[in-house]
């Protein structure tokens, strides 16, 4: 019986070991490859108390204007402090990733999370201090939009984000802001169109008619809806300074 305690003692305090992540070298690119849980506990490790701002965008399609967005880009990374703050993209180079380049030369260590799904995708990847590879099935947004549902790459891209800055968003894209706000992470979003010509091409070549609108409508509504939200917020926010400075003053003054 006692021998039989010892046993049941010992197994108790057995921890099982943690999965490491997976290093991969891809054109000089260290890529770490793990579960949502690994990936998120390597990257605020690697972060410590630094704010992480996440951009959301386009990525294949391109932009129509991708001048403006890299300008409105630099024009707030201008207000971070790099010894403070990274930058969080979706690791891959083209659309919302060309900010990278720009992220570096600012002196911002950068970081990305990517589904699995882009392993084949990788070779153009640069400007990428720490890019992760999240194991999923999808490449992200809900897994069930009912239940607002991530998928692990799209809730890893939430979870680590302090805040989020959308300049365009496809589905993956504003499933993640839907989510971000729920979360409480401060979002910003802006209405960009994509390429037209890769967005018509796109369209043709896979026999559906040329588009008409080059933005998702969906995240025109959301971008309506988060900007009055804010409007409001200010708008509190300024009656009750205005409250708070009448009520000194009439303190002050002994009435």
């Amino acid at each position: 019986m006692r021998q039989i305690f010892k046993l049941a003692l010992v197994i108790s305090f057995v921890v099982l070991p943690v999965k490491a992540l997976q290093e991969k070298v891809i054109n000089g690119n260290v890529f770490r490859t793990g579960t949502y849980e690994d990936v998120i506990d390597d990257f605020k490790k690697r972060v410590g108390p630094r704010e992480v701002i996440t951009f959301i965008g386009y990525s294949g399609r391109g932009y129509e204007r991708e001048d403006k967005m890299l300008k409105m880009a630099e024009k707030f990374l201008k207000t971070k402090d790099p010894k403070g703050t990274v930058v969080n993209i979706g690791v891959t180079p083209e659309g919302i990733g060309a900010i990278y380049p720009l992220a570096k030369e600012m002196g911002f260590e950068t970081f990305g999370i990517v589904s699995t799904q882009a392993s084949e995708y990788l070779d153009g990847v640069s400007n990428v201090d720490n890019p992760y590879l999240v194991e999923d099935k999808a490449w992200g947004g809900y897994i069930d939009a009912s239940k607002k549902e991530l998928t692990p790459t799209s809730k890893a891209m939430v979870d680590v984000s302090n805040m989020m800055i959308a300049y365009g968003a496809g589905d993956v894209g504003l499933a993640e802001l839907e989510q971000g706000i729920a979360n409480g992470v401060k979002v910003k979003a802006y209405l960009f169109d994509e390429n037209h010509q890769k967005s018509t091409a796109k369209a043709l070549k896979s026999g559906k008619p040329a588009p008409k609108i080059f933005y998702l409508p969906a995240f025109k509504k959301f971008v309506i809806k988060l900007n009055s939200s804010l409007r409001k917020t200010d708008s509190i926010k300024k009656r009750r300074n205005s409250r708070n400075e009448l009520t000194r003053s009439k303190s002050v003054s002994g009435f």
